[in-house]
């Protein structure tokens, strides 16, 4: 009779809360974990440019070393067509490495619109009156967000991998201590 659909209401409506105040700690939890492994991506993004600009200096360092040495040794001779090769290849390698730093601008761009989202809270109704357009660009914005960030660990696997390559070739060139006669 009525008291037990009364009962029955009164159970479900317990559930409810009990779901809601779940899905509100699944919530919180997953805002933390968000916010602790971006701190970590970004000390690690930190961290790889650091060591780029360190690398990337000592690189400049040795080879002005070693062209020093060849010329004042006489183990090197000027070929102008390989430095106007070389001038060409690196004009397309610093192309290279500044897209990067267009893909990390749009990504903090990405993070800011994000942000703002955040900062107005849901549309009124909740989720379940958010309109058709709003929720396109929210998939949207995420995907673009997603492939950024594929993009950016791509690039820092490439960068990685380099950045091993030309240490074992620096090793391998401090270990040889032969000089052999090159073209600069």
């Amino acid at each position: 009779g009525p008291p037990a659909l009364e009962a029955r209401v009164a159970m479900q409506q317990r559930a409810v809360e009990e779901c809601t105040n779940a899905l509100e700690e699944l919530r919180g939890g997953f805002g933390n974990l968000k916010d602790s492994l971006e701190a970590q991506s970004l000390q690690r993004l930190e961290e790889c440019r650091r060591r780029h600009q360190i690398l990337s200096h000592q690189l400049l360092q040795v080879v002005s070393a070693v062209e020093s040495f060849a010329c004042a040794s006489g183990a090197a001779r000027r070929d102008p067509q390989a430095e106007a090769r070389l001038d060409e290849r690196l004009a397309s390698l610093e192309d290279a490495v500044s897209a990067p730093a267009s893909a990390r601008a749009r990504l903090e761009e990405l993070w800011v619109v994000l942000r703002s989202l955040l900062q107005r809270g849901p549309p009124s109704g909740g989720a379940a009156r958010l309109a058709d357009s709003e929720a396109e660009k929210t998939l949207r914005l995420t995907a673009s967000q997603g492939e950024l960030l594929e993009l950016l660990q791509e690039e820092i696997g490439r960068r990685k991998r380099d950045v091993g390559q030309f240490e074992n070739a620096l090793a391998r060139f401090a270990s040889n201590g032969s000089v052999r006669t090159q073209t600069i």
